[in-house]
C-alpha cells in the first residue's frame, strides 16, 4: 500500500486513513525528491507495484526536503540527480548531518544514463542508483529491499556500538565505587607499614603497628568476600544500578530483543480472477 503525500493538507488526511487501516508494526517511510510532475506520477504508480508498504512524502527541490526532514523521520530518500537548479548528489551531506534523518538510505535516480554518474553516487554514499530508463517495478523493488537491508544493519551497529557505550559507563561508574571503598584501606596500610619502618625498635610498639596492618588486611579480606557473594547472589547489578541508574535503565531497554522492523513489507501477489470476456471464461 502506498499513501502520497505532496503536502501537509493530505499528509494529515493519510494519517486518518492509516488509522482504520489493519494495524502493521512498521511502514516505510519514504522521501522523493524530485522536480517533475510525470516522474513524480510514474514513481509514485512503480512504487506502489512493488507490494512494499511505503508512506511516500514528495519534495520539489533540497531546500523542500530539508523542511519536510525537519518533522519527519524518514527510511528511504529517492532522489533526482537532477532538480532544477539542485544536484542530488548536494542532499547526501545534508542528510549525514541531519539531526534525526542521519541514518536514512539514499537511491540516486538519474535520466543521464551516465556509469561516471553512477559510479559517483556510490562512492559519495548513496545506496544504490536507478536509471530513469531501467526504472521499472523490478529494479525499484531490488533497490527498496537492498536500502532497507542496509539500514537494518547500520541500526542494528548503533544499537550494538551504543550498548557497549553504556556497558563501559556502568564498569567505569562500578569501578569507581569499588576504588572508594578500597583506597582507604590501601593507604591506611602504608601509613602503618611507614610507622612500622619509623619505629625505634620497641617489641610493643612494632606489634602494635603489626596488628593495625593484620586488621586492615582482614578488612580488606572481607571487601573481597563481600564482592564475591553479591557475585554469587547476583546483586552485583543492584548495586551497580544504585550507582548507575539511567545508565542501567538505557542499557537494559537496549538488551530487548528487537523483531526486524522491515520484515514482511512486502505483501503478496494477489491473483485476479480472469475477466469474463477473456476466450478461456466463455468456454
Amino acid at each position: 500500500m502506498l499513501f502520497c503525500t505532496p503536502s501537509a493538507e493530505i499528509r494529515s488526511s493519510v494519517l486518518k486513513v492509516q488509522m482504520t487501516r489493519p494495524q502493521k508494526s512498521r511502514y516505510v517511510n519514504a522521501l522523493l525528491v524530485e522536480d517533475n510532475a510525470f516522474d513524480q506520477k510514474r514513481f509514485s504508480r512503480l512504487l506502489e507495484a512493488t507490494g512494499l508498504d511505503f508512506i511516500l512524502r514528495q519534495a520539489c527541490t533540497i531546500a523542500e526536503a530539508c523542511d519536510v526532514m525537519d518533522s519527519i523521520k524518514f527510511d528511504l530518500i529517492f532522489v533526482d540527480m537532477s532538480i532544477g537548479s539542485d544536484n542530488g548528489l548536494d542532499l547526501l551531506p545534508i542528510v549525514r548531518a541531519h539531526r534525526t534523518n542521519a541514518d536514512a538510505h539514499l537511491i540516486m535516480i538519474s535520466g543521464n544514463g551516465d556509469t561516471a554518474t553512477a559510479l559517483e553516487a556510490i562512492n559519495r554514499g548513496f545506496s544504490d542508483y536507478i536509471d530513469k530508463g531501467d526504472l521499472n517495478i523490478a529494479s525499484l523493488t531490488r533497490a527498496s529491499l537492498n536500502a532497507l537491508e542496509k539500514l537494518r544493519l547500520t541500526r542494528a551497529a548503533d544499537e550494538a556500538s551504543a550498548e557497549m557505550r553504556a556497558v563501559e559507563a556502568v564498569l567505569r561508574s562500578f569501578s569507581k565505587a569499588c576504588s572508594s571503598e578500597m583506597r582507604p584501606m590501601i593507604n591506611r596500610m602504608i601509613r602503618q607499614v611507614r610507622q612500622l619502618k619509623s619505629s625505634n625498635g620497641s617489641v610493643s610498639s612494632q606489634s602494635a603497628h603489626i596488628a593495625e596492618i593484620e586488621g586492615t588486611c582482614l578488612r580488606l579480606e572481607e571487601f573481597f568476600q563481600d564482592m564475591e557473594a553479591l557475585a554469587e547472589d547476583n546483586q552485583l547489578t543492584k548495586i551497580a544500578m544504585e550507582q548507575a541508574p539511567d545508565i542501567l535503565d538505557s542499557l537494559s531497554q537496549l538488551q530487548e530483543p528487537k523483531p526486524n522492523e522491515f520484515e514482511g513489507l512486502l505483501r503478496p501477489k494477489v491473483t485476479k480472477p480472469p475477466s469474463v470476456f477473456s476466450r478461456s471464461s466463455r468456454g
